[in-house]
């Protein structure tokens, strides 16, 4: 249970500041190239930083949601 909530926090710490970042980059704010990894754009590895987060700030909640139905 810890864990999972721990993910959760940890998962919108790193959505949150991925999310501005990438939409200020998309509105030319802040420079997203210096985050390009292989031959990708730094617009793509912001995106794919909060898909991530999502995607794991979700199956934390279900498994908390799991426990407190026990």
């Amino acid at each position: 249970m810890r864990i999972a909530r721990a993910a959760v926090i940890i998962s919108i710490m790193f959505l949150v500041p991925s999310l501005v970042w990438l939409v200020a980059g998309m509105l030319g704010l802040l420079p997203t190239n210096h985050l390009s990894i292989g031959g990708s754009s730094g617009e793509r590895t912001l995106a794919s930083v909060a898909v991530a987060s999502c995607i794991i700030a979700a199956i934390a909640c279900f498994r908390l949601e799991k426990e407190s139905n026990k």
